[in-house]
């Protein structure tokens, strides 16, 4: 949900931005409100997108329309292995099924030039354990 008014904030600085030399990143875990045919909010923003960088989408809907409005349906196939890669997997036999799946934590990048990539995104452990990623109160 948005606030009164960012729409058109958005919508400029991503129609006008582009004009102005600007680069903006969408960073969204909504894509389908982007996908909505009656938005003229999500039509500014699909007008101007150059390049992408999609990783799980969990509905299979979402990802279809998302090929089928960006031209990109050979991208389908890799985009629900990248779906199905980040689900949660049961443990089987004492071992966890999946986990050495080469499309957990990967994106599907796709760039204006038509090049495609499956890339992945992986964080050592001395990072992924520090106090960068801890959430919550800390109490000393």
């Amino acid at each position: 949900i948005m606030s009164e008014g960012a729409a058109e904030v958005i919508g400029n600085v991503i129609t006008g931005g582009r004009k102005r030399g600007d680069v903006n990143f969408i960073i969204t875990n909504d894509l389908a409100s982007l996908l909505d045919d009656n938005s003229l909010f999500a039509s500014k923003i699909a007008d101007n997108v150059q390049n992408f960088a999609i990783g799980k989408i969990k509905n299979k809907k979402t990802r279809e329309k998302f090929c089928e409005k960006f031209d990109q349906q050979e991208c389908l196939p890799a985009l629900a292995r990248i779906a199905k890669a980040s689900q949660v997997k049961k443990i089987v036999n004492k071992k966890t099924s999946g986990t050495q799946n080469k499309y957990k934590n990967s994106f599907c990048v796709i760039l204006d030039d038509g090049n495609k990539a499956i890339v992945k995104s992986m964080l050592p452990p001395s990072i992924l354990n520090s106090t960068l990623f801890r959430t919550g109160v800390q109490i000393e």
